[in-house]
């Protein structure tokens, strides 16, 4: 099931939202947590497998792994927070290693074993795992390692939810239990961030649950919630999938071993530039819009990172969430390794910073690459990424630039920054958008006017004008959080400065005006509702 199905808009959200405060208001919070928990199992089935008409038994195959991985990390995180364990440092690591174990090892074992036997064998490869990839094994993998983490280091938002009873009798002591379990259960199943995130932690959203306001319906969280889904249904069905198929067609045709005009690579290139980005920050604009028409707040994803100034800029704006965790797990312990192996063995210059800084940036980045997949265009991806960051920090803490700080302005700076940087991540996303690295061989040499003998595919004006009005809305409209930054819509992942001219900075209200304007982004959106085409991030 997917946010811009019919069924979904029009059945199934507006029951389990009913369902969800009839719960709250007549039974408590634990009853509407309980609604969450069972609506996004519904919700989860029928794509819990990637691709048209999955096997059944492939359905009930993925369901269960993400229930038995629940239950799991449900039981792990228990023995972690008793106040009983506390004390036995050594079995605490044993059992919090096994749990990381487990979660990272079944990741590995159904995302990436066909993926190396296809690099190592070929065309020729056997699938080892039949039932393909379950649909947001990445991100719920990710949500319950970092619960797991939280526990082991005994956080305090983290252990409120595993609140024990204080009474030595049974039924309280279960029902204690049972609460635990529905909160935790409902914060990895809650299907508005399930398959695609984005990636929340336990501390972030608990303690608005554990509230006892929670459940209970207030009208500004239904508006704020329908005016953010709007924002990204709008994205996604009109922007993104036109968009889509422009850049098909260019890329599939450098697949199929042609070339191409210039201007038609270079349409096919923005083109996909700009459909990742409203695709998946349309998704999450979505995401965060019913999360809180449930009364949540999400971290945020996204936060206008087309403007950016260069690389570093970037990660702090694309994909926020994810570039978080992998930090927290990757590069933060990497990079701390390094800085005291390089201080134990007094290491200076180009060797400290490679064991403290460079190893760690590449590696961050390879993880990176392989959490989207193991082929060759997102690990060369990822090395140039890696790359251009370093050489980005480097070039930033020379004596150079320090002299061209001081003879440029802040703006002409910003300027240059962000033009080097569009014209960057429009080639390196046209290498992860690319089926393999022949096929963008051909594209940039279709790009650079050496395909002009190849498919003469069209080229229209109507689609040259919607990348300039996409691209006109990236660079000129405050983003959805920006819109309604006065009723705080989400929770702030990055600080970043705002980079909208001051004549476009409106303000969201909740006034007849601004209904009129969601009324017809749906209604526009509503008419392009019709083929299925699924959200770019899903896969992955």
């Amino acid at each position: 099931m997917l946010f811009v199905e019919s069924h979904f808009i029009f059945i199934f959200l507006p029951i389990v939202i009913a369902l969800f405060y009839l719960a709250g208001t007549l039974s408590g919070k634990y009853a509407a947590l309980t609604v969450i928990c069972l609506s996004s199992v519904v919700f989860y089935f029928p794509n819990s497998i990637a691709g048209d008409n999955p096997n059944i038994s492939h359905l009930v195959l993925a369901t269960s792994l993400l229930l038995a991985s629940v239950a799991i990390n449900f039981a792990i995180a228990c023995y972690l927070t008793d106040e009983g364990t506390k004390s036995h440092t050594t079995a605490r690591k044993a059992v919090f290693t096994i749990g990381m174990t487990l979660n990272f090892g079944a990741l590995a074992l159904f995302k990436y074993t066909n993926e190396f036997l296809k690099l190592a064998e070929g065309t020729n490869y056997a699938p080892l795992i039949a039932i393909g990839i379950p649909a947001g094994i990445s991100f719920y993998t990710f949500h319950q390692a970092v619960v797991l983490s939280d526990c082991y280091n005994r956080k305090s938002e983290t252990l409120e939810v595993f609140k024990r009873s204080a009474s030595d009798d049974v039924i309280s002591r279960l029902k204690a239990y049972l609460r635990s379990a529905i909160s935790y259960g409902a914060f990895i199943l809650l299907f508005p961030q399930l398959v695609i995130g984005p990636i929340s932690y336990l501390a972030e959203i608990a303690p608005q649950y554990l509230k006892r306001s929670f459940g209970k319906l207030r009208r500004i969280d239904i508006a704020i919630g329908t005016t953010l889904f709007a924002i990204g249904f709008f994205k996604k069905v009109v922007i993104a999938d036109y968009l889509g198929g422009i850049a098909d067609s260019g890329f599939s045709t450098a697949a199929a071993g042609g070339t191409m005009a210039a201007a038609r690579a270079w349409q096919a290139a923005l083109a996909y530039y700009g459909q990742l980005y409203f695709d998946f920050s349309g998704y999450s604009d979505m995401a965060v819009g019913i999360a809180r028409l449930f009364g949540l707040r999400f971290p945020n994803n996204f936060d206008s990172p087309l403007r950016a100034v260069g690389i570093a800029d970037f990660y702090q704006r694309w994909h926020m969430t994810l570039t978080r965790v992998i930090a927290k797990f990757l590069f933060t312990p990497l990079s701390l390794w390094g800085t005291r192996f390089a201080a134990d063995r007094v290491l200076s210059g180009w060797k400290r910073k490679t064991v403290a800084l460079w190893i760690p940036l590449w590696l961050n980045f390879f993880v990176i690459a392989l959490w989207h997949g193991a082929t060759s265009t997102f690990f060369l991806f990822g090395l140039v990424h890696g790359s251009w960051y370093i050489l980005e920090t480097e070039i930033k803490g020379a004596k150079l630039w320090r002299r061209y700080k001081r003879a440029t302005s802040e703006r002409q700076r910003q300027i240059f920054g962000q033009f080097i940087a569009t014209i960057g991540l429009i080639l390196t996303f046209a290498l992860f958008r690319s089926s393999d690295l022949p096929s963008f061989a051909r594209l940039l040499t279709s790009m650079i006017g050496r395909g002009e003998d190849g498919v003469a595919l069209p080229i229209s004006s109507l689609d040259w004008a919607v990348i300039a009005a996409s691209f006109a809305i990236v660079w000129l409209l405050p983003n959805a959080y920006e819109l309604l930054g006065r009723y705080r819509p989400n929770i702030k992942t990055f600080t970043n400065v705002t980079m909208t001219p001051w004549w476009f900075r409106f303000e969201w209200r909740p006034t007849p005006c601004w209904g009129l304007f969601v009324a017809v982004l749906l209604a526009i959106a509503f008419v392009k509702l019709g083929t299925k085409i699924p959200f770019l991030y899903g896969q992955f």
